[in-house]
């Protein structure tokens, strides 16, 4: 019968050893391949991977969004002043010609970005898009050649100087007739296409 040889106690002058470095000794560790630093030396398991760990995460299998508004490891429903910031903005036609000319916004669209701005300081993390969507009819393509990025930019320089918002964070971007909400055969469906979306960058 061989002879059976066993291992020396661990001790200070021999310590046991620790093949994943995670201060739980291979004797003691579940999973001695694991670098976890929990007390049975086993990560504590996070499937979708949004830093919920999965006993304390209600939805373990959607990732947490990633923003300032909620952390409980769900994708979240904004809140309802976020929502309602984020409402496309309808313009007109003659506001888009009067900001051409004045480069004067109205009482609307400033209480519209307003609200926006109030979302960005909010959560200083947050980058938004202003989308530009205008209606194919009238007026022409000759009057949008000088006007398209008006509305936007402006919208931009507003929040930039007035609430301090870092240039960053907003993306102006001209989408132009190509993305109706709804059908451009009446005027109010022309209306409600036209419009200056804010869209969170994910």
């Amino acid at each position: 019968m061989a002879e059976v040889t066993l291992a020396a106690p661990c001790s200070a002058d021999r310590p046991c050893p620790d093949a994943d470095s995670d201060g739980v000794p291979d004797p003691e560790d579940l999973c001695p391949d694991d670098p976890a630093g929990t007390p049975d030396g086993c990560a504590i398991p996070d499937r979708d991977a949004d830093g919920v760990p999965d006993p304390d995460d209600p939805c373990p299998d959607q990732a947490e969004s990633d923003n300032a508004f909620q952390t409980d490891g769900c994708p979240e429903e904004l809140p309802p002043h976020v929502v309602a910031a984020l409402a496309p903005y309808r313009y007109t036609v003659g506001e888009i010609d009067a900001i051409a000319r004045t480069g004067t916004l109205g009482p609307r669209l400033r209480a519209a970005l307003d609200r926006l701005a109030a979302v960005l300081l909010e959560d200083p993390a947050l980058r938004i898009e202003l989308q530009f969507h205008r209606d194919p009819g009238e007026p022409h393509i000759a009057f949008w050649r000088n006007r398209s990025g008006v509305l936007p930019n402006a919208a931009k320089l507003y929040l930039v100087e007035r609430h301090r918002i870092d240039e960053g964070r907003i993306v102006p971007v001209n989408i132009g007739p190509d993305m109706p909400m709804v059908s451009n055969r009446s005027e109010a469906g022309r209306a409600k296409n036209r419009r200056l979306a804010f869209v969170l960058i994910e």
